[in-house]
């Protein structure tokens, strides 16, 4: 996997510059993306070819543009889409990191280790009615238990953000990737903050159970902004991984 390239994607609200302290400690050349760029290369694919996600349309389509193959890490949404794309293409990504993600975003009877539903109705009222609010609520949260950082300018200020948050929370709140687990046979590393108030670890460990190739660390006293606060500290289980 030394030689493969990289690619990194953001987690919902957060621009490819939240990623790019992660990015700069990787070896060699990592590509950073953020959601709303899949989403427009995947719109862009021709609506036979939508059997996914556009999200995982437009990851495959970046793939394919650099060269094929690729490790993908994955951050919360992110790790979502990455998952969703190995399913479908395991020939594509040849390693996935997933940091802080879930199959499954809402919890349901099945389910135990998500969120109810009803928060992400009530943040997609929030985002309607006072966006910078609705944000700053969500980046205290992705903190936990530590302050929020300095919040991204881009979703708060940017004007073609609206709309892609809205269609985030609609991909969280209808997707499932369960069903596809078992048949990712790509070496995966997940990584997961214990104090995670957006995607309980629970999830974190569902994935490794159900995975054939994977490992889980797990990292105490840190929340949902891994990537962001310490990315440091996954440096080690990262080239662990890479051998």
């Amino acid at each position: 996997m030394k030689d493969l390239p990289w690619i990194l994607i953001a987690g919902w609200a957060y621009p490819a510059s939240a990623l790019m302290d992660l990015r700069n400690l990787l070896p060699g050349s990592a590509l950073a993306v953020a959601l709303p760029e899949l989403r427009a290369a995947g719109r862009a694919m021709p609506s036979t070819a939508r059997v996914l996600s556009t999200y995982a349309q437009g990851l495959r389509a970046l793939i394919a543009q650099q060269g094929g193959q690729a490790v993908v890490l994955g951050w919360s949404m992110g790790g979502m889409v990455a998952l969703e794309t190995a399913s479908y293409y395991p020939q594509m990504i040849r390693g996935l990191v997933l940091m802080a993600s879930t199959p499954k975003f809402c919890a349901a009877d099945d389910f135990a280790p998500g969120i109810p539903s009803s928060h992400l109705r009530a943040l997609q009222l929030g985002l309607r009615r006072n966006r910078a609010q609705a944000l700053a609520g969500f980046y205290q949260l992705a903190a936990a238990p530590w302050p929020a950082l300095p919040a991204p300018p881009e979703p708060l200020a940017d004007a073609a953000w609206q709309d892609e948050l809205a269609a985030g929370l609609d991909y969280l709140q209808r997707t499932d990737l369960r069903p596809g687990l078992s048949g990712i046979g790509a070496s995966v590393l997940i990584l997961q903050g214990r104090e995670d108030r957006v995607v309980p670890w629970q999830a974190a460990a569902f994935i490794n159970r159900q995975l054939p190739r994977s490992r889980l660390c797990l990292y105490a006293n840190q929340g949902h902004d891994l990537p962001q606060r310490s990315p440091g500290q996954l440096l080690a289980d990262l080239r662990c991984f890479l051998v």
